[in-house]
């Protein structure tokens, strides 16, 4: 997650998928952090050892986090 960068950019330069970033703009934190409960309560849900393919920010959370 990253506020007022290409948070998808620069997750990618490290090797992060571009489905598990999320930029967000000031003023939206409360909209990203909720995003991000809901990706991690996903990843918590699935069974041990086992990454769920699936699971990522959608375009809902991405306009949700807009400014």
């Amino acid at each position: 997650m990253g506020a007022d960068q290409d948070a998808i950019e620069v997750g990618a330069s490290i090797g992060i998928r571009a489905d598990r970033s999320l930029t967000y703009g000031r003023g939206r934190a409360r909209a990203a952090y909720a995003a991000s409960s809901r990706l991690t309560s996903a990843f918590r849900a699935a069974p041990a050892g086992v990454t769920p393919d699936g699971v990522g920010f959608d375009q809902q959370d991405r306009t949700a986090a807009r400014d």
